[in-house]
């Protein structure tokens, strides 16, 4: 069993301007354009189990919980600021839920001190959902940006490569999450995936094992009806570069910390900027096949 905790903060900034800002639109004057500054720490803490039906093959079970803190600032071009009942569109508030479970195998061969594992399954839609908020915006109403949830099955995929030799390891792991349909409100979920490289160094007989990493991360735009949102795209593709550190305290039991900054964005798109991640997990093994005890990371959960 796996748990772990991901920590990231993020900020977006924005005019908020006709027709998004709702009813007012209509009349004349118009309302004056104003800015939009939203902060936002992200949570989520994944509990996966992995149970060994055979030497070669097992099956997963990931569930995670997501904490969600929001704190907007509305101004105006010459920097007043605006009183937060003054907009709709964000309100300062802590959301708690879990979010879409992911049921998998994984099928684990070695050969010539390299280990490979290959995963697939499917993303089950139990996450809260939450109506077109764009077209709630433009009548004025309240409405919520943020979805625990797709709201429709989505297939998973994934993979990783290991190779250890007497003083360091190197390891290449992947995975990706597809969205082809609309949920029944009309959302589509972005597909998501990563590629993340890894060396290891391990030291005391492999228990402690400080690393370094190299991750490409990247995330389509969502879709609301097979139309963008009113922000335009709000797709994502970032390299992030960091490390950390693995310990291996007793026999079945391990801790590790791991920190990971955004070193280069590729997308120029309306998306939230953040400067990193911080994650903190813990592994507990209970007859696991040697095949699945993976020294990769656990799988980025900052989406």
């Amino acid at each position: 069993m796996d748990v772990r905790a991901t920590v990231a903060y993020a900020r977006a900034i924005h005019v908020e301007e006709c027709p998004d800002i709702g009813p007012g639109c209509a009349s004349e004057p118009q309302p004056e354009p104003y800015w939009h500054d939203v902060s936002t720490v992200v949570s989520e803490i994944p509990v996966e189990v992995t149970y060994g039906v055979l030497p070669w093959l097992a099956a997963e079970l990931r569930v995670p919980l997501r904490i969600v803190g929001v704190w907007p600032r509305y101004s105006t071009f010459d920097g007043v600021e605006l009183p937060l009942s003054f907009d709709e569109h964000h309100r300062r508030e802590t959301l708690f839920g879990p979010g879409d479970p992911w049921v998998t195998a994984r099928i684990g061969a070695s050969f010539s001190g390299i280990v490979a594992n290959a995963r697939f399954g499917v993303s089950l839609p139990l996450g809260e959902t939450e109506p077109d908020p764009y077209a709630l915006g433009r009548l004025g109403l309240p409405h919520q940006h943020i979805q625990f949830g797709s709201g429709t099955v989505m297939p998973v995929i994934g993979g990783s490569v290991q190779r250890a030799w007497s003083r360091v390891e190197a390891g290449l792991s992947a995975f990706a999450v597809f969205s082809f349909a609309d949920n029944s409100r009309g959302y589509r979920s972005p597909s998501r995936g990563l590629v993340s490289t890894r060396l290891t160094v391990p030291f005391l007989h492999r228990k402690l094992r400080p690393f370094v990493a190299l991750d490409f991360n990247v995330e389509a735009t969502e879709r609301w009806h097979g139309r963008l949102g009113d922000e335009g795209r709000t797709d994502r593709a970032d390299i992030l570069a960091g490390g950390g550190v693995a310990w291996q305290f007793e026999p079945r039991w391990s801790v590790d910390a791991a920190f990971r900054m955004r070193v280069v964005r590729l997308s120029e798109a309306t998306t939230l900027d953040y400067p990193g991640f911080l994650q903190v997990g813990g592994t507990f093994m209970l007859d696991t096949p040697s095949l699945f005890v993976s020294n990769e990371p656990a799988s980025s959960s900052n989406w």
